[in-house]
């Protein structure tokens, strides 16, 4: 098997070259045939990834490629996605199936592509528009990276998160933004920050590259506003500044996730740097958002809300503090404001805000450091089991403690805490050292 990123880096080493060495692998010798779809069926054959290709079926002929993946419910219209098999009609009156291609990224307007025979009659990089010379994308079963790295091909929920994360830290991936595609911009964004930040510039979002993108995503505190009417998105923080092209407008009631704050000192006004469509980065009028948080919001502020809530006892479900203000999020902040004589809306505004803070401070809280790896249970005892989502403590990892509680039976302390910071569990106070 092979990833879409594989076979598009297999087929970028045959730029330039004529069709000679790919009919001659096909037909035994080489001849004046055309080599479009011999060109596709070579790479896919060179990486072992037959199979991929037309269940591993010897042809030539584009009119095959898009019946066998219709039959195999593997061909669409409209969404192409990389490493797709682009079908192209010309539309000059002869046979509608003309040429084929493999989808490199993909735009609004335009895909691009490798293709073998093109014009110039060499295997090139194109720029396809989208329109009715595309007959449609066949989509072969590529597999996923086996080691949950990401790469150039590679398409998906995981590579549109990090798009965001590079974009909202300074690093353009192109005109289509955080579209789920790791195309050549991508590709120059990432390898940008993996610069930047003192990494092997390679292109792979490997782990470190992702703990070093999260840290820095972390570190700008981002934070969810939401629309009190219909906002402009501008490319600059001032109204002298056009609308963006690609999201003009926020909508009432819709969020945008901020990556810092703006003050122009010409109009004395703040502008949100911020992520809009959860795609495109602009500018847009501070004064137009409530920065309360609610359901549907995600982001530090969220987390930081989630870890009170849970510090002081009311549990925000499985996921514990993850960012993403879900329902059970909701339901322990409407919780919280019940018992706090709040109106209990489930929504993080500035009344609730200051009474959790001050719950939480009220606890005393203080951070204890694993003198080992320490067990975290799900209760005050050596009989209760392991904590699922986070067993253990590892030794030198930190802790935020809620509470000492001494059990009688055993005669000993443990602590309530939060660890990971997203779980609360008990852990063995004698383990610890007070940070």
């Amino acid at each position: 098997m092979a990833t879409a990123a594989q076979i598009i880096a297999k087929a970028k080493t045959y730029l330039g070259m004529n069709g000679t060495t790919f009919r001659t692998a096909y037909y035994g010798s080489d001849n004046a045939e055309p080599w479009c779809v011999t060109f596709v069926w070579y790479v896919f054959k060179q990486l072992g990834a037959s199979n991929l290709f037309c269940g591993g079926a010897l042809t030539a002929y584009v009119g095959y490629v898009c019946n066998y993946y219709q039959n195999a419910g593997r061909f669409f219209t409209s969404n192409p996605q990389v490493g797709d098999l682009v079908l192209f009609n010309w539309q000059d009156g002869g046979d509608i199936y003309d040429h084929i291609g493999i989808v490199t990224s993909v735009e609004a307007s335009v895909i691009h592509t490798i293709e073998g025979n093109t014009d110039n009659g060499v295997v090139a990089l194109k720029t396809r528009s989208r329109n009715n010379t595309i007959i449609g994308y066949c989509r072969p079963a590529y597999s996923a990276s086996s080691d949950g790295s990401l790469s150039y091909g590679d398409s998906g929920t995981a590579v549109k998160t990090m798009q965001q994360m590079l974009m909202m830290t300074g690093f353009s991936c192109g005109d289509s933004g955080a579209d789920g595609n790791f195309g050549d911009n991508t590709l120059a964004a990432l390898k940008s920050f993996q610069s930047k930040n003192g990494l092997s510039a390679d292109g792979v979002y490997g782990s470190s590259t992702k703990a070093k993108l999260t840290a820095v995503y972390n570190a700008l505190g981002v934070f969810t506003a939401t629309a009190k009417n219909s906002v402009a998105v501008r490319t600059g923080p001032s109204v002298d500044n056009a609308n963006l092209a690609a999201y003009p407008n926020v909508a009432k009631n819709e969020s945008v996730l901020v990556a810092k704050t703006v003050t122009t000192s010409a109009t004395v006004n703040k502008w949100y740097y911020a992520l809009v469509g959860g795609r495109y980065m602009g500018y847009t009028s501070a004064k137009n958002y409530n920065t309360d948080l609610a359901l549907g919001s995600s982001g530090t502020a969220v987390k930081t809300m989630q870890q009170m809530l849970l510090m002081t006892g009311h549990s925000c479900g499985s996921s514990g503090a993850d960012g993403n203000f879900g329902s059970d999020t909701q339901t322990a902040l409407k919780s919280f404001q019940s018992k706090n004589g709040l109106t209990a809306n489930g929504i993080y505004n500035a009344a609730t805000k200051t009474k959790l803070t001050a719950a939480y401070n009220a606890l005393g809280v203080f951070t204890a450091t694993a003198k080992n790896s320490v067990a975290v249970r799900t209760g005050p005892s050596v009989d209760n089991p392991n904590l699922a989502a986070y067993s253990k403590v590892a030794k030198g990892e930190k802790i935020r403690v809620a509470k000492t509680v001494t059990t009688s039976a055993e005669v000993s302390k443990w602590y309530f805490a939060l660890v990971g910071e997203r779980y609360m569990g008990y852990t063995s106070a004698k383990n610890y050292t007070k940070s």
